[in-house]
């Protein structure tokens, strides 16, 4: 059963993983709207190493691409992905800085890319105090849960007392 299930996972994430290596439909290399496809490309900040995929892909149909119209419109594209907003947001995410902005299109993109990292980190730190709180917390509950047994001997109550205190100070320094 267990192989079974696995079998039809493993075939589902291949079917998924080949068809995000599709980089272009066979429509759009025979209508050939490269410049259109171009802008579009450099808009979303896409890396022009896409230019080999799609050649790639097309030639399996018979078809070329035209480079240079590509090109050309990826460079018009570029500047409405090369903002100081869109490098904050992929800063903000925890994504990777692309290098596709270069010269002056890179200063506003790699400022806002920078202090959305900023932004992140602080949130990763945040979420992960957030999690170390609610561990500490858990262990209190626990410590003070073992603390109402009446049968705990004095040297067990005694350690468990200690327990809690460096429990509560933790929890007070995650506080501050």
């Amino acid at each position: 059963m267990k192989k079974s299930i696995y079998m039809a996972l493993m075939a589902i994430g291949l079917s998924v993983g080949l068809s995000a290596c599709s980089t272009i439909s066979e429509e759009e290399c025979m209508a050939g709207d490269w410049a259109s496809i171009g802008f579009k490309d450099g808009a979303s900040g896409r890396s022009p190493d896409k230019l080999a995929d799609y050649s790639k892909a097309c030639a399996k149909y018979g078809t070329s691409v035209d480079h240079q119209a590509w090109l050309k419109a990826y460079e018009q594209g570029l500047p409405h992905y090369c903002t100081y907003e869109n490098g904050f947001e992929r800063g903000r995410n925890g994504s990777g800085y692309n290098q596709v902005c270069s010269g002056e299109l890179s200063k506003g993109f790699v400022q806002g890319y920078r202090e959305g990292r900023q932004v992140y980190n602080i949130q990763q730190r945040y979420e992960r105090l957030v999690d170390e709180y609610e561990r500490i917390e858990s262990a209190i509950y626990d410590v003070e849960s073992r603390l109402a047994d009446s049968t705990l001997d004095a040297r067990e109550r005694e350690r468990l007392r200690r327990k809690l205190r460096r429990l509560e100070r933790t929890l007070r320094s995650l506080e501050y």
